[in-house]
């Protein structure tokens, strides 16, 4: 008898950790999607900084 309860709350535990992941995976979907928007108009900038960094180094008398 109380074996049979042991399995029940472990069957319980790993359904509830199952749901759980399944969270987890949906915000970090979301998570990718809103990367997706978030890191090219980050990277513009960057890109910017780094085009006029090589252009000082390429032709600094050009400043």
């Amino acid at each position: 008898m109380h074996g049979n309860s042991e399995l029940k709350h472990i069957e319980q535990s790993e359904n509830l950790s199952e749901v759980e992941s399944q969270k987890e995976f949906k915000s970090a979907t979301e998570r990718l999607k809103f990367g997706r928007i978030i890191v090219p108009v980050g990277l513009i900038p960057l890109g910017l900084a780094f085009y006029r960094i090589f252009l000082m180094v390429v032709e600094p008398g050009n400043q």
